[in-house]
């Protein structure tokens, strides 16, 4: 009984690092940040299971840590599995009132209007929450709207000549209960009259950035453990080459590109994976893993794809 127990321990261990593991490589369809909270959602689960350990100790009986290591298990597979597809009922949590009442969730709204500006250098912050970015009205520089917990949500916009502009949009930061509390969610409208460089700085987010109809002259996501999905456009007239780089740490990350668009994708990744579209080529050049299309030498308007990964995996696909 007791080496039956001992393998039951064992497997709820392996199942949880499949389960994360399943989260960061996108085999699962919801984050690891989802995961780790359902299964913070399961508490009361864990006190069960310790108090029968007690009692198994105290009785000497050994059909009672099984059991109990069997809810723990139950416990796992539930809140990995089952509790991520739907709401995670944070009303189990201690404290839930006091809680949501510091962390709720206020609603902001700032806008630039474009004037003469038509380069523009934009940094967008999202530390937690989902994130929206995509074209907006052309008379507007810059749009910022949401609901956010944390401190202080703001839009900063530097005027550095009479037509170039640097923004930074940021959700906010400080102390928070975050997300027991209030939703974060932010949208950013960016006018399509600006040829932008984008970069763009999350968290624990769930981040959707179509800039498809807009012309970007340069890309940059750093995130860390987040879902994030990239559209890029074409490369703006007037440009031989886009440098866009991917730069995340336990993520999933999809970029989508042109399909036709002469494109480079050099991969230096940890434990990730990556995927490249039907028809690109390896080459060996000694740094990284390399893939090229097959119109990268002699085509123009080309996408320079830089990906640095720890543990995640990231698609590149065409649309």
């Amino acid at each position: 009984m007791k080496t039956l127990n001992r393998m039951v321990e064992g497997l709820t261990v392996v199942a949880l690092g499949l389960i994360f593991l399943g989260s960061t490589l996108g085999y699962l369809p919801w984050s690891v940040g989802a995961t780790f909270f359902a299964l913070l959602s399961l508490w009361p689960v864990l006190l069960v299971s310790v108090g029968l350990d007690i009692i198994g100790r105290s009785l000497d009986a050994q059909w009672l840590r099984l059991i109990s290591s069997l809810v723990v298990l139950v416990g796992v597979l539930v809140g990995g599995l089952v509790l991520p597809a739907s709401d995670v009922n944070t009303h189990w949590f201690p404290f839930y009132g006091s809680t949501t009442d510091s962390a709720a969730a206020t609603p902001f709204s700032f806008e630039e209007p474009r004037g003469k500006i038509t380069r523009g250098a934009i940094t967008i912050n999202g530390g937690a929450g989902n994130i929206v970015v995509s074209d907006g009205p052309r008379d507007v520089l810059v749009s910022m709207t949401g609901t956010s917990p944390f401190d202080n949500p703001s839009l900063s916009v530097e005027r550095t000549s009479s037509s170039s502009a640097d923004v930074v949009a940021s959700m906010g930061e400080g102390p928070t209960f975050w997300p027991f509390g209030g939703t974060s969610e932010m949208k950013v409208g960016l006018s399509p009259s600006v040829r932008w460089d984008v970069t763009l700085e999350t968290g624990a987010a769930t981040m959707d950035a179509d800039l498809n109809a807009l012309p970007v002259s340069s890309f940059t996501l750093k995130t860390g453990a987040s879902d994030s999905k990239v559209t890029i456009g074409k490369v703006p007239s007037g440009m031989s080459e886009v440098p866009v780089a991917v730069k995340a740490g336990a993520a999933s990350v999809i970029l989508r590109i042109p399909a036709g668009v002469p494109a480079r994708i050099e991969s230096h990744s940890g434990l990730a994976t990556i995927d490249v579209p039907d028809g690109y080529t390896r080459v060996d050049t000694g740094n990284g893993r390399v893939y090229v299309s097959d119109n990268w030498e002699s085509g123009e308007g080309r996408l320079a794809i830089l990906v640095e990964t720890g543990v995640g995996s990231v698609r590149v696909e065409e649309y």
